[in-house]
């Protein structure tokens, strides 16, 4: 088991714990620039030296926003792969309140000069190469997929506003909304990377007949393909697919997701009438 976590979570108190209980490993962001036990910084010595290697970053694209009430302003940032050098080393991190001994840890330095791309990484996991270097990078990026699950767990499910008083109906509901969340993410993460499969991987024969009607009326192609089937769905969530849009991302597939939900409903209830209307013909009745 590893924890993985963000800049918040730098504190001696976990590392010393993580060295008491040993049942998980743990890999934060660091956050402080603590003083080691021969005075020298930890950040000035996890840049120096010529770096042993390379690794490969993907940079995800984040929509600038305003300050808001309860979120802070962002800058804006486009899509793009970098290379950037990689570091690391072995560290002995002393108590800042001199109540238990030093802990060892391993640093992994991540750095693109231009634009400026800088991570330092703490963790309790060996590392001893370039190759275990980019094996905690690659473990710390697994961070983000977290953080947009829960994104849409909360913002897309809305499970913060449920009210529900037991623990166990608590338990029940947040289960069904954790599917419902991982049935979004695998949908957006299939149709960037494998949009040739077949549509009917992930959508019912009545989503389907009801997204083919509706990429007639809004000219799309047919959902032949899971990535076609996907942009109509994002098109039903309010996606422009206009040439500087980016990739589909979560917010738009929910939406996009509950619309269809609604539509293939009615679509199965015209049927039953229709279904209906014709027994009670052939009966007499009608």
């Amino acid at each position: 088991m590893i924890c993985v976590a963000d800049r918040e979570a730098d504190s001696f108190a976990m590392f010393a714990d993580q060295r008491r209980q040993g049942k998980a490993e743990v890999l934060i962001r660091a956050k402080h620039d603590r003083k080691l036990l021969d005075d020298r910084k930890l950040f000035a010595v996890m840049r120096s030296g010529k770096a042993p290697g390379n690794v490969e970053i993907e940079i995800q694209r984040v929509t600038a926003r305003k300050k808001q009430a309860r979120k802070q302003a962002r800058k804006g940032r486009s899509y793009r792969m970098v290379n950037a050098e990689v570091r690391y080393g072995r560290f002995l991190l002393p108590d800042p309140k001199n109540e238990e001994e030093p802990v060892v840890m391993y640093g992994v330095h991540v750095l693109e000069v231009e634009p400026p791309v800088e991570w330092m990484l703490l963790t309790s996991m060996e590392v001893g190469s370039v190759a275990d270097a980019r094996r905690v990078l690659a473990m710390y990026l697994k961070r983000w997929r977290v953080e947009d699950f829960f994104r849409v767990l909360k913002s897309g499910c809305k499970v913060e506003r449920l009210g529900l008083r037991t623990s166990l109906r608590l338990q029940r509901a947040i289960t069904m909304y954790c599917v419902i969340s991982w049935r979004v993410m695998t949908l957006v993460q299939l149709g960037r990377e494998v949009p040739e499969l077949d549509a009917d991987v992930f959508f019912t024969e009545m989503e389907l007949r009801f997204l083919e009607g509706y990429a007639a009326r809004v000219k799309l192609p047919k959902p032949s393909t899971l990535g076609a089937a996907i942009l109509i769905v994002a098109v039903l969530g309010g996606y422009q697919n206009r040439t500087r849009d980016g990739p589909v991302g979560y917010q738009i597939m929910w939406r996009g997701l509950e619309r269809l939900h609604l539509m293939t409903l009615g679509y199965e209830v015209r049927d039953e009438q229709l279904s209906a209307c014709s027994h009670g013909n052939s009966s007499g009745f009608i």
